[in-house]
């Protein structure tokens, strides 16, 4: 992906916020307002797409509350600028398909999570480069100016590892297919209680027969 001038194709921005109870309208705002202010600096639309949750939707652009895995992937891949919250299954469905997003942990004491664990495994997933940390809304919108100037910052070859990572590939495809959508890591967990199963059935393995001395 490269930078684009004035006059160009809207600039395509993403944002996913996950499905948790807690609602995080202060990202959705802090994007709304900063893709206002940056197309008029720019003299350049944005293409603004939100999977709000609980949040309240944005002000402008498309809007929905939850969208299946396959389609959420599929805008990870085609955003200039992406955008989620902190939760582990985004940020590692993000990393597989080579997408490094601008990472906005949910806060407690903001009431956006029972805890701050978004915020203490964002800076080590920032520190290892997998994601740009955004913790405040003036970091957000320095980011996203980054990632708008140049939307190669976020592109990362992709980081998908064994089981997890086909698992996950499964996922989407079933989702793609079905119109259907299940929580991260489903299929993962299906696969490992089956073969737990399996391992009962057969019952424990026979010991290695031992060398007469």
């Amino acid at each position: 992906m490269t930078g684009h001038g004035a006059g160009d194709a809207p600039l395509r921005v993403v944002v996913s916020v996950g499905t948790g109870p807690y609602p995080f309208d202060r990202l959705v705002r802090a994007v709304d307002a900063w893709a206002q202010d940056w197309g008029e600096l720019h003299h350049r639309p944005v293409d603004l797409w939100v999977q709000h949750g609980h949040s309240e939707p944005p002000q402008r652009g498309q809007a929905v509350r939850t969208v299946v895995r396959g389609e959420l992937v599929d805008r990870f891949l085609t955003a200039d600028v992406l955008v989620t919250h902190g939760g582990a299954a985004t940020v590692l469905d993000a990393n597989a398909v080579g997408r490094r997003p601008v990472v906005v942990p949910r806060r407690r004491h903001l009431r956006e999570h029972e805890d701050d664990h978004q915020l203490t495994s964002g800076l080590a997933l920032a520190d290892q480069g997998h994601v740009w940390l955004a913790p405040t809304v003036p970091e957000i919108a320095i980011q996203l100016s980054r990632m708008a100037a140049d939307p190669a910052t976020g592109v990362v070859p992709p980081r998908q590892h064994g089981t997890r990572a086909a698992a996950l590939r499964l996922e989407h495809e079933l989702d793609r297919i079905t119109g259907t959508s299940r929580p991260a890591g489903t299929t993962l967990r299906r696969f490992a209680a089956l073969t737990r199963r399996r391992d009962e059935h057969r019952g424990p393995r026979p010991s290695a027969p031992r060398h007469a001395r």
